[in-house]
């Protein structure tokens, strides 16, 4: 593998991580939203009962 073909990999490789890590922080930011707003509805400063978990679709979702 020539410089050029292995750098051109790591660039691949690169923008791979980068499109995982912004699709982790969605669905970490439409949890923190999804939380919030439970929590306002509910006038509760905290509510531990609430977890995280895998939805069917593998993306995290809000349960009780």
């Amino acid at each position: 593998m020539t410089a050029h073909h292995e750098r051109a990999a790591l660039e691949r490789e690169a923008h791979e991580v980068l499109r995982h890590l912004r699709c982790g922080l969605d669905d970490l930011a439409a949890v923190l939203e999804r939380l919030r707003q439970i929590r306002e509805a509910s006038d509760a400063p905290r509510d531990h009962s609430l977890v995280v978990e895998h939805g069917p679709n593998g993306r995290p979702e809000v349960t009780r």
